[in-house]
């Protein structure tokens, strides 16, 4: 089965941490990473590289992509 995209993350742990919310709420993700740093002899270290997708089924998609939007929009509004 094809697996959809619903978040790149900026490492491991924040694709573990989208990952462990989507499951919480009922929606089966995986991680796939790939890692740019390895490829290049690990010079700048493999982390600065890594790009880590979070992956759902296609009939999840639209409603872990909702999760997700819901939030950063809490993270980002500034408190009043």
């Amino acid at each position: 089965m094809e697996l959809v995209n619903v978040h790149t993350a900026a490492g491991e742990l924040d694709a573990e941490l989208v990952k462990s919310l989507l499951d919480s709420e009922g929606i089966p993700a995986m991680i796939s990473a790939e890692s740019y740093g390895r490829l290049l002899g690990g010079l700048w270290g493999s982390s600065a590289f890594d790009q880590v997708k979070v992956l759902v089924r296609p009939e999840d998609a639209e409603r872990a992509r909702a999760i997700l939007a819901d939030i950063r929009i809490e993270v980002d509004m500034p408190e009043e």
